[in-house]
């Protein structure tokens, strides 16, 4: 009688021991600053970003070369009616500046936001589709001050939201 109990005692801890180990929460974290610097799409719109900026700073580049020269005709022979323009071209750049940084700006906080909200996306599908319970997002400074490695998601998510963006966009 001993040794059923024993084997009912065996089998009952093993079954407990089964459903913690498939009930127990799957937890991990993602380093948030390494995925979205990592993010093709990231890349893709800081790519733009560049190309957009430069365009912009040709116009500036283009003003401040015009009004270079009408600086060196000023220096050279000084009228009223050219220091007048002179002036005019001057505000017309310091405008012009100010219009290119402002819109250098709202552009990169609505390409950062863009990404922001496409990782978001990809970060939930992940978790949910490797099976978390719970997935941090950890950056430089973040809530986890200290993890295991086994638990960091990283690399492993990075990998996820740049497939799912590579056959998004194809």
């Amino acid at each position: 009688m001993n040794k059923y109990w024993t084997i009912l005692i065996f089998l009952a801890f093993t079954a407990f021991t089964a459903v913690w180990y498939v009930s127990r929460p799957r937890f991990g974290y993602v380093n948030l600053k390494e995925v979205f610097e990592n993010f093709t799409f990231t890349q893709k719109l800081r790519g733009d970003l560049k190309v957009v900026k430069a365009a912009r700073m040709r116009q500036l580049d283009s003003l401040n070369f015009e009004l270079n020269l009408v600086s060196k005709k000023l220096n050279s022979k000084y009228s009223n009616e050219l220091a007048a323009y002179y002036q005019m071209k001057r505000e017309e750049y310091i405008v012009k500046e100010e219009e290119v940084m402002s819109s250098n700006a709202d552009l990169t906080q609505q390409y950062d936001d863009q990404i922001h909200a496409q990782l978001e996306s990809y970060l939930s599908d992940f978790g949910k589709e490797k099976d978390y319970d719970f997935l941090f997002g950890t950056e430089s400074i973040g809530t986890i001050l200290y993890a295991r490695d086994r638990f960091n998601a990283t690399k492993e998510a990075t990998k996820y939201i740049n497939n799912r963006f590579s056959s998004t966009n194809k």
